[in-house]
């Protein structure tokens, strides 16, 4: 053996070795760091589990999501009063306030004596995450010794579903907190949607249940009002509760349904308008009380079926002007 060839032994052995080196270290970290994968065997009997917080915070991120928060309102009046349009009044005012929410729904409750003089205002909060709701009793007549001012009772639905909200001139005086729409806070809770709230409604309400859904970007609230107020006149003693729901984007807007016990019984999306009152009165008549009679409302004139916003200029008869004379204190 030359000593060339001796002096280059060593130098292709250095290499060799530098190789197999530069072709395990890639590999090193998988015995290291990488959890190891069970094998099918033990996936069945349980001896290794591989962790899931990756899983499970996906999970968490739908679930908030996916989350629904209702704030419900109720006013319980008593029918022996005659204090239905005082009712009236004030769930047309606080869907007026938080007509951009985060108020979900208010619903009227006839009490009908005994016990008579009631006047209850209730706040009952839904949350899905925890399955479960919280009702607080806003204001009581009978405790309270009388009716709230308008504005203490927008302050006191304020204080338990929107506390950073400023009332303007129906606050406290105090402007340092904001309008509600500026909140972080509130951004980051999706608003449910009308078919969402009606659902969660109509398992906290007394049945039969009558809910209309009306879209607030067209401003129906005061006609779903004036249709409330006249189905709950004319069946006083047969709906146990009411309700209106504001239907807010990103629904699709235009939106009026009418609802008895969870069943739709107008869509105007579908009916392409809205029902004449006889009409609505016969189809909740038919399912409350079929042997009920509605007087002029049973009329064979008053049997069409709907009208869209072009007829809205018909003019109404004489019952109809005194109702709606006396619901909007005109004299």
């Amino acid at each position: 053996m030359t000593l060339h060839s001796k002096l280059l032994l060593p130098v292709v052995l250095q290499h060799a070795l530098l190789l197999l080196i530069c072709s395990v270290i890639p590999f090193a970290h998988c015995f290291t760091v990488c959890p190891r994968v069970p094998l099918p065997h033990q996936q069945h009997h349980g001896t290794h589990h591989l962790p899931l917080l990756s899983s499970s915070a996906n999970n968490n991120n739908d679930t908030n999501e996916d989350a629904i928060v209702v704030n419900h309102v109720t006013l319980e009046y008593c029918t022996g009063c005659r204090w239905m349009a005082r009712g009236i009044w004030m769930a047309q005012e606080l869907l007026t306030t938080f007509n951009d929410g985060p108020l979900s729904a208010v619903t009227l409750v006839p009490s009908r004596p005994p016990p008579g003089a009631t006047f209850c205002v209730t706040h009952t909060a839904f949350d899905s995450t925890i399955d479960g709701s919280e009702t607080t009793v806003l204001w009581d007549r009978k405790a309270q010794e009388g009716f709230p001012e308008l504005k203490e009772l927008k302050q006191l639905v304020r204080d338990h579903i929107d506390p950073d909200r400023f009332l303007g001139h129906s606050d406290k005086g105090d402007s340092s907190t904001t309008d509600g729409s500026e909140s972080e806070e509130e951004e980051s809770i999706p608003m449910p949607s009308s078919e969402d709230v009606r659902s969660v409604i109509q398992s906290q309400v007394k049945q039969p249940h009558v809910a209309i859904q009306y879209c607030t970007g067209c401003r129906w609230m005061l006609r779903s009002a004036y249709f409330g107020t006249e189905l709950l006149t004319t069946f006083g003693d047969e709906i146990n509760s009411f309700t209106l729901i504001p239907s807010r984007p990103p629904e699709q807007g235009g939106m009026f349904v009418v609802s008895v016990n969870g069943k739709v019984i107008w869509d105007r999306a579908q009916q392409g308008g809205f029902p004449e009152v006889p009409v609505l009165k016969q189809k909740i008549r038919d399912i409350l009380a079929p042997n009920k009679s509605l007087g002029h409302s049973d009329d064979d004139e008053h049997q069409g079926e709907g009208h869209d916003d072009d007829d809205d200029d018909d003019q109404m008869d004489d019952d109809e002007a005194a109702d709606m004379r006396a619901f909007y204190g005109v004299q």
